[in-house]
């Protein structure tokens, strides 16, 4: 008997125990989705369906592992696009870690937008009529940092992506021409 009901009771802790895996599971899955969806949301929000477009983000930092340490890399992004401020990068502290990376596709022709970062009222930069030609890819580089004044410059430079490695790696950018001037950071209320 004891026997018995020794074997009922591990039988019941593997049942409940699968059965949590199988909750925690549909639950990873569902986390996945949404932000599936979220950074799709992102990626799409400037242009309609079937609108010509081009597409826009930064060079991978050093760093392909993200956080929020001292050490790991200041999360930048485009904050507004001619008019149109960009949403969905501020949601969670993930967001504005990954946005950086996802092209944002944009309207083609020519456009003003504000670049900064996701927290803080300094190391803002605008770039103003650039020519972004449909079907194209166009990425915001550092061509030069300051040390005294903690400034970095910024480009606009056209490339070409390499799908054989993840887009937050740098071998995933084959930089091509500037497309834009250089653009030193500023404070936000002067650049906004």
């Amino acid at each position: 008997m004891f026997k018995r009901l020794q074997n009922i009771f591990i039988c019941m802790v593997v049942a409940s125990g699968l059965s949590a895996c199988t909750v925690l599971e549909k639950r990873a899955e569902k986390v996945a989705q949404d932000r599936a969806a979220h950074l799709k949301a992102f990626e799409n929000q400037l242009v309609k369906e079937g609108e010509p477009h081009a597409t826009l983000r930064f060079y991978p930092p050093v760093s392909r592992h993200y956080g929020r340490g001292s050490l790991d890399p200041t999360a930048i992004n485009i904050i507004r696009f001619d008019n149109t401020m960009i949403t969905g990068y501020k949601e969670s502290s993930y967001y504005p870690l990954v946005t950086p990376h996802i092209p944002l596709k944009v309207p083609a022709g020519v456009h003003t937008f504000v670049i900064g970062y996701a927290e803080g009222s300094f190391g803002y930069a605008k770039f103003e009529n650039v020519n972004l030609e449909a079907g194209k890819h166009y990425i915001l580089n550092t061509v030069s940092y300051d040390r005294k004044k903690r400034q970095h410059t910024w480009r606009v430079y056209e490339y070409t992506p390499d799908f054989r490695f993840a887009p937050n790696e740098r071998e995933s950018v084959i930089l091509g021409e500037p497309v834009s001037e250089r653009q030193v950071e500023g404070n936000k209320k002067d650049v906004l």
